[in-house]
Formats: structure tokens, C-alpha cells, sequence
């Protein structure tokens, strides 16, 4: 089902910016500039950070707000993005990276800190950092089974977090896991390579006994995915060789490839047709028409965009 949505917001790590860029209007774009927000925001006590760097973002539950988690000043902006407003900061652990929303909690990774920062999101504030696994990366949730999956990229394990009663466990695995989406009580997981030793590659967890029923190995370094329609078709890229790959997860085979150039790396899915697509090296967000295989235009942001939303 399309995703009816009118903008989509780029969080631009390196520039320290937000691209909004509107679907409805051609794709124009304007750029906003965290330092500036911050400033006219009136907060108080704010780290002194020469750099904020946005890497992911994350649309709350009350209308107009995001979330923008900061992996190199530490802290979670929340933004209203209809004023383009700051209006609150909190600091976390070291180098978070991605965030999940369940239950009016706010789940935050901080990969240097080996930790998962629960945020209550009507109050804005730390309820407790949880520690996982070495250097955990992604975070899903579950909301039929009110769970969290923590990705420790560094530490062949995925970490369980479950909300009604606190506890905690750990999934082991025979790879690194940096990405994963959920399929009914499947879990597909994506395993960058390793200095280059161990092959890229997606997997499939029976989460009902915690056994790995398939995996499909790809030459390269993979950096995200995402399925479109039928899940177990789904696309990946690498950021190595420049190409999206297409990906028949039941056969276990590479169905087709596209040559993008450049390092895509993040991906996002309209729910149609199109993919968008960052491209971390040439500082443009790629449209992706997947019915012909082919891109229909690149936008220009800002500097080593990340983060991709829909709002």
C-alpha cells in the first residue's frame, strides 16, 4: 500500500542539517541548520559540541514532531518540524545511532556505550540505559509481542529487550548483525562484512526456536535493506561496488542488480514504486523506480546524508 505522505526529511550527518524535501511540489527542498535552531531555541545547559551530526530520525506520536538522535554530541532532539522548532534536548549515551518508538518509549542505541538509552516520550526524559551487547547498532520493535531487537554489530548476539516484564536475553548468531526487519515471526537479518575476512550476507531467523533457516551470501559490504511487497524479495546495498541488489530470500538467490554508483547506503520504500535511496558519497538522495529497474532522479541535500522520513 502507498505510503501517502507529502515530505520526506533527510537527516544530513556531516552538515549538520535537515532536508525537507516536498513530494508534492516537484521535490523542492529547503535546508535547515541545527546550530541555528539550537541557538534561537532558549534551552539551557546544552553541550558544547562543535558538532551535532543528525544520523537517524524518528516521527513521534504527536503530530508535527521528530526525533532526531545525534551521534556525535550525544542527545535527542525533539523538533517541531511544522515551526521548525527545537524544542527539547536530552543527552544520552555515547554515539547513538537508531531509534524505535513502542508504547510511548523511546528506545535509542548508543553503539559506543554498549547500551539502549528508554526515553518516556510524553515527558521527555531518561527512564533507564539498559546494556546489551558490543556495539549495538539497529533496534525494531515488536508490538504484538511488546519486545525490542537489538543488533550488536560488534558481538554475533542480538539482544531481546521485552517491556512488560523487564527481562532480557540474547539470540546467538554465527555473524555480525547491523540490520534486521521483522516478517511475522520471522526476523531477516544482514550481516556486513569484516575487515574485509567474512562475506556480506542476509539471513532468515525462525524466531520460534531461534534457528537460522537461510542465509544467502553476498560479495561486498552490504549496508542496508528493505522489502518491498513480498518480503521475502528485498533489496540491499553496497556500498563497495556501487550496485542495488535484488534479492529472493526462499530461493536463495540474487534475482537482479542496478549499477547506482558512487555508496548507497540507506534505503527507504514509498510503499509503491519507489525507492529512495541515499547515496553517502555523493550527497544525493536517489529515486528508485523498482517496476523499471532504474533511477528517475537524484536529489542533491546536504552534507553525508543518513537518517530518511516520511511525514
Amino acid at each position: 500500500m502507498s505510503i501517502n505522505k507529502d515530505k520526506l526529511i533527510v537527516a544530513n550527518t556531516g552538515s549538520d542539517t535537515l532536508t525537507v524535501i516536498d513530494l508534492k511540489d516537484d521535490y523542492s527542498l529547503e535546508t535547515f541548520k541545527l546550530w541555528e535552531m539550537l541557538n534561537s531555541s532558549g534551552i539551557q545547559n546544552l553541550n558544547s559540541s562543535s558538532a551535532i551530526g543528525p544520523y537517524t530520525l524518528a516521527a513521534g506520536n504527536e503530530k508535527n514532531i521528530i526525533y532526531s538522535v545525534n551521534s556525535y554530541d550525544n542527545s535527542v532532539f525533539k523538533i517541531n518540524i511544522k515551526d521548525m522548532v527545537i524544542e527539547e534536548v536530552i543527552y544520552i549515551g555515547r554515539s547513538p545511532s537508531h531509534v524505535e518508538i513502542i508504547d510511548g518509549l523511546i528506545f535509542v542505541t548508543n553503539t559506543d556505550s554498549n547500551s539502549v538509552s528508554v526515553i518516556d516520550e510524553e515527558n521527555f526524559v531518561i527512564l533507564e540505559n539498559i546494556t546489551v551487547g558490543e556495539k549495538p547498532y539497529d533496534i525494531k520493535a515488536d508490538f504484538e509481542e511488546k519486545r525490542v531487537f537489538v543488533a550488536n554489530s560488534n558481538e554475533y548476539s542480538i539482544s531481546v529487550i521485552y517491556l512488560e516484564n523487564n527481562k532480557i536475553e540474547k539470540i546467538r548468531l554465527d555473524s555480525n548483525p547491523l540490520h534486521f526487519f521483522l516478517n511475522s515471526k520471522l526476523l531477516y537479518i544482514l550481516s556486513s562484512q569484516v575487515n574485509g575476512m567474512v562475506k556480506s550476507s542476509v539471513s532468515i531467523l525462525d524466531l520460534s526456536n531461534n534457528e537460522l533457516i537461510k542465509k544467502v551470501y553476498i560479495e561486498g559490504v552490504l549496508v542496508d535493506m528493505t522489502p518491498i511487497d513480498k518480503k521475502d524479495e528485498i533489496f540491499v546495498t553496497n556500498a563497495e561496488d556501487g550496485y542495488l541488489y535484488k534479492i529472493d530470500l526462499i530461493r536463495g538467490k540474487i534475482i537482479d542488480k542496478y549499477h547506482l554508483g558512487g555508496m548507497p547506503s540507506k534505503l527507504l520504500w514509498d510503499g509503491n514504486k519507489l525507492l529512495y535511496i541515499v547515496n553517502s558519497l555523493k550527497n544525493y538522495i536517489s529515486l528508485f523506480d523498482c517496476s523499471k529497474g532504474k533511477i528517475m532522479k537524484n536529489i542533491k541535500v546536504g552534507i553525508e546524508p543518513n537518517g530518511l522520513i516520511f511525514l
